[in-house]
C-alpha cells in the first residue's frame, strides 16, 4: 500500500498531542481533499508502538476511527508499509523518526452478525398434570362397576402405562371404591394419588297419583332385588308446587317392600309435582338412586 501527494502531519508535533493534516491523499483509490484541518490520530513514540506490539492493545486512547500500527521502516511522505488495514478499516499512517499517528480513511464494511446458536436441547420436564376419573358416579346393573382413569403430564400429554402402577379393582355391589396411582421409573418423585367412585341403587318410578281432598297418593314399582348383596332400604318423595321442584318437600318410606304412600296436609285445588328415588344405607353411609321423572297431580 503506498501514500502519495500528502504533506506530513507529524512535523512539529510532539508525543500525546494531535496531529492533523489539510492537504490532499490518497490510497488505494479512496481520495481526499483536505478542504480544511481534520484531526487525523494521535502522535505516538515509536518505541511505545514497538512495545505495544499490537493495534488492539493501542486502540485505547485514539479518537473515534483512528488506529495505530507499529512503525516500519520508510520515508515520511514515500510510505510502502503493506498491509495497513484494521478490522476493515484501510488506514493511512505519517510518522518521522520517533513519531507516528494513523487515520482510518473510510468506513468498515458492516461485520456479518455471527450465526445463531443453535438450540439446545430442549429440557424434558417428567411432572404429572391433570388426574381425572371418565366417571365419578354409576348405577346398580349387576356388574363389575368401575371408570377408565386419564393421567397427562404437566405438557398435557399422556403419561405411558409403563410409568405408573394402577389399582383400579372395581365392584358390584352398591358402596364406595377407590383408585390408587403409584408412579415409577421417570415419574418416581412424583405424589401417590388417590380417588375414589360410588355405585348407587337402581332407581324406581311412579306407577300412579291419586288425587284426593287437601291430598294426593302415590304408588311406585317396588325395588326388591338385591344390590347385590342387599336390598334397597327404602323410598323417599318430594313433591312441589313448581315444575323446577325448588322449594319441594322430601317424605322417606322405610322398607323396599313398601309400594305407596298418601301425602296430606296439602293446599285445595292445586297441582303438584311428584318424583321418587330409592336409597341404600351401607355401614354409616347412605347412597341414592336418581330421582324419577315428574309426574303431577291437581288435589281437590
Amino acid at each position: 500500500m503506498s501514500t502519495t501527494g500528502y504533506d506530513n502531519p507529524i512535523a512539529g508535533n510532539q508525543e500525546g498531542t494531535v496531529a492533523n493534516t489539510h492537504d490532499n491523499y490518497s490510497i488505494e483509490g479512496l481520495n481526499h481533499t483536505g478542504t480544511s484541518e481534520s484531526e487525523i490520530g494521535t502522535v505516538v513514540s515509536s518505541d511505545e508502538l514497538k512495545s505495544q506490539g499490537t493495534i488492539e492493545a493501542l486502540n485505547d486512547g485514539l479518537q473515534q476511527g483512528c488506529f495505530m500500527m507499529p512503525v516500519q521502516s520508510g520515508a515520511a511522505g514515500n510510505e510502502d508499509s503493506g498491509d495497513l488495514t484494521n478490522g476493515g478499516y484501510p488506514v493511512l499512517s505519517w510518522y518521522t523518526g520517533d513519531y507516528m499517528a494513523i487515520v482510518a480513511t473510510d468506513d468498515p464494511e458492516p461485520a456479518p452478525d455471527p450465526s445463531p446458536d443453535p438450540d439446545p436441547d430442549p429440557v424434558i420436564t417428567y411432572e404429572v398434570g391433570k388426574i381425572e376419573l371418565s366417571a365419578k358416579s354409576f348405577t346398580y346393573n349387576g356388574k363389575t362397576r368401575k371408570p377408565s382413569v386419564s393421567i397427562k403430564n404437566i405438557q398435557g400429554e399422556d403419561i405411558p402405562s409403563s410409568e405408573y402402577t394402577i389399582t383400579n379393582n372395581g365392584g358390584k355391589s352398591v358402596g364406595t371404591y377407590s383408585v390408587k396411582i403409584v408412579f415409577k421409573n421417570n415419574y418416581a418423585a412424583a405424589e401417590d394419588w388417590k380417588g375414589t367412585y360410588v355405585i348407587n341403587p337402581k332407581g324406581t318410578s311412579i306407577k300412579k297419583l291419586s288425587k284426593a281432598k287437601k291430598a294426593f297418593t302415590v304408588k311406585w314399582a317396588k325395588q326388591t332385588g338385591k344390590m347385590s348383596s342387599a336390598r334397597a332400604t327404602g323410598y323417599q318423595l318430594r313433591y312441589s308446587l313448581k315444575s323446577s321442584m325448588g322449594s319441594a318437600k322430601t317424605v322417606t318410606v322405610k322398607g323396599y317392600k313398601s309400594a305407596s304412600r298418601k301425602i296430606k296436609k296439602l293446599a285445595a285445588k292445586k297441582k303438584y309435582y311428584v318424583q321418587i328415588r330409592t336409597y341404600m344405607k351401607v355401614g354409616s353411609k347412605t347412597y341414592y338412586s336418581g330421582w324419577s321423572g315428574k309426574k303431577s297431580v291437581k288435589t281437590r
